[in-house]
């Protein structure tokens, strides 16, 4: 790969400084046009790898959490920017290749919070009705997804039919990404439906990273993948581990300046599920903390509103 990667005109020289290394890999994360073929590299449930190790912390996050609301991911939206001052606190959320991926100052988290709301108001409306994972069929699991995607308005009964390949339009590192052929999604969907059941009982943390992995490979729907594919996750969680927790994975993506979109590209394109895995639970754990300080904040005003402070 030519040594003028990446391009003199993008990020300041300030925000060059990564490890000199990654100019040359293979993953150079701009201006390309990619075409998914039909196939994913699915991860190893191998014990006490690294992959592995990861998912766990994300379940213990999620299992020890508190119930989400409405009002306890408001608290976290007006707090993230501020708890993400220093990356080496969640060292899982951020890539090296970020800064040459899009330079644009970071959204201001309100701004991108009703999607994150409509997102939970899908979640909370179905996960205590979930069938059991492992119990339900290929059809029932298809089911169950699109009617993920109804609940997040987006009005779909099926599976995309067309076009032939879909492309998607160039994202903030100017890539295109054409996904697999509409006859792929069905036989896609019911390979992570046969993940799911196969280890749902003793790895969900994988499972739920996974879940939103194969969703945005197979791109089923017209529209609104990224949207289901996140629910998805959090429903997976759920099912696997009884949290109710929502790790709001948008907002806390979308503050990262492309880390999560080139974690997942890894796992997409050569089937490096460490990045993705190391980004969900760094979520969690954040998550976790700051709906914890917001629930207990509201139990101190609530006591001083009744004179008991």
């Amino acid at each position: 790969m030519s040594a003028r990667w990446p391009p003199a005109r993008r990020a300041p020289q300030a925000k060059r400084a990564v490890n000199a290394d990654a100019q040359g890999v293979f993953q150079a994360p701009r201006d390309r046009s990619v075409s998914l073929t039909e196939w994913i590299s699915y991860p190893s449930t191998a014990p006490l790898s690294p992959l592995i190790v990861s998912a766990k912390a994300l379940e213990l996050s999620a299992s020890e959490a508190l119930a989400s609301s409405a009002a306890s991911l408001q608290q976290l939206a007006d707090r993230l920017s501020s708890a993400l001052s220093d990356p080496r606190d969640y060292p899982g959320l951020v890539d090296e290749l970020a800064p040459f991926f899009d330079d644009r100052d970071a959204p201001e988290p309100r701004t991108l919070f009703p999607k994150t709301r409509e997102e939970f108001a899908a979640y909370a409306r179905m996960v205590n009705r979930l069938p059991p994972l492992a119990g339900t069929s290929e059809t029932e699991f298809a089911e169950l997804l699109a009617r993920v995607h109804a609940r997040l308005g987006e009005g779909a009964n099926g599976f995309r039919t067309s076009p032939i390949s879909m492309m998607i339009r160039s994202d903030a590192g100017g890539d295109k990404i054409a996904f697999p052929h509409h006859r792929h999604c069905r036989p896609l969907v019911a390979r992570l439906h046969r993940f799911l059941a196969d280890h749902i009982a003793t790895h969900p943390g994988l499972c739920a990273t996974v879940a939103y992995g194969a969703i945005m490979h197979a791109h089923p729907f017209t529209d609104g993948n990224g949207r289901t594919g996140r629910t998805m996750f959090n429903l997976v969680l759920a099912a696997g581990t009884g949290t109710r927790h929502f790790v709001p994975i948008h907002l806390i993506a979308a503050l990262q300046r492309g880390s999560f979109i080139i974690k997942l590209r890894r796992a997409l394109y050569g089937g490096d599920w460490g990045g993705p895995q190391a980004f969900f639970r760094d979520a969690a754990r954040l998550s976790a903390t700051l709906q914890r300080i917001s629930s207990a904040e509201q139990v101190l005003a609530q006591d001083a509103d009744a004179g008991l402070g």
